[in-house]
């Protein structure tokens, strides 16, 4: 009863003496157009590669400061605490967001920021923070090779 009261609304079924006939529509139905989809994922494509091209000028803002704050720490002859910080610092922003490759040399330039700095401050837990991060720039540095494919050759 709720489906025939919704069709009768809707105008679609006409009452003749005691039967129910279908009602043709005058109008067509709209049909979805093949161009309105393909629009569609055209646009969506489109903000898709403006999000990841704006993921990558950040990923490449924060690898250039990170990679200028580690420079400037080390090719200072008499590295201060607000260098090492900062280099100590930035390399752990990028940790998150690094590529796979990349992340052990992070950790090492995050341990070498820290054992500087330990060095400065003459702080004991420095030295551990460093010992760490150069334990997980080794344990990590296997995922930074690509794997190589093995070509057949003969065994002697």
């Amino acid at each position: 009863m709720v489906g025939k009261k919704y069709a009768d609304a809707a105008g679609l079924i006409a009452r003749t003496r005691g039967s129910v006939q279908l009602k043709r529509s005058s109008s067509p139905r709209p049909v979805k157009c093949y161009k309105e989809g393909v629009t569609r994922v055209g646009i969506l494509t489109l903000l898709a590669a403006s999000f990841l091209a704006a993921a990558d000028e950040q990923l490449a803002a924060l690898e250039q400061k990170a990679k200028a704050a580690f420079d400037r720490a080390v090719l200072s002859p008499q590295p201060k605490v607000g260098e090492t910080s900062d280099c100590v610092q930035a390399q752990a922003s990028l940790l998150p967001v690094a590529p796979r490759e990349e992340i052990p040399v992070v950790y090492y330039r995050k341990g070498y920021c820290a054992l500087m700095a330990a060095a400065v401050t003459e702080n004991i837990a420095g030295f551990r923070d460093a010992a760490a991060a150069f334990d997980q720039a080794t344990s990590t540095w296997p995922g930074r090779l690509k794997p190589v494919k093995e070509i057949g050759r003969a065994h002697v």
